[in-house]
């Protein structure tokens, strides 16, 4: 599992933030929401209906929305995720975003999920990796 991503599958809050869909161990999709839960409830969904790829665990990471747009663009140029190949045009380059230079700073990133982690902890809910 990618650092500073939680397993949250029994469990999606409603945030901003960028989540990952896996099956087991196989990474499927990157996206990004303002709404985390109703973003992930669609894929639930349509997942249900047979309208989309089966995935059996969702990872988030709770961000402010121009993070999640940068981090986002970069892990999936970095992962290539296959449900996230139709998304990558010409348009985006083989360089992977510059995250500091978005104003996005990775050690304040890393001191949020050592919160949420505390957090989610005190609270009772499992931490997974």
């Amino acid at each position: 599992m990618l650092e500073g991503f939680k397993d949250v599958s029994k469990m999606v809050m409603e945030h901003t933030g960028v989540y990952i869909l896996y099956f087991n161990e196989e990474m499927l999709y990157i996206g990004k929401s303002i709404n985390l839960y109703e973003r992930v409830g669609s894929h639930l969904r349509r997942m249900r209906k047979g309208k989309m790829f089966r995935f059996n665990r969702i990872c988030i990471h709770l961000c402010s929305p121009g993070e999640a747009l940068g981090l986002e663009f970069t892990l999936i140029n970095k992962y290539r995720p296959p449900y996230n190949v139709n998304n990558l045009g010409s348009s985006l380059t083989e360089k992977p975003i510059d995250l500091k230079a978005l104003g996005i700073d990775i050690t304040s990133l890393k001191r949020k999920e050592e919160q949420m982690n505390q957090d989610s902890t005190s609270q009772g809910f499992k931490r997974r990796f």
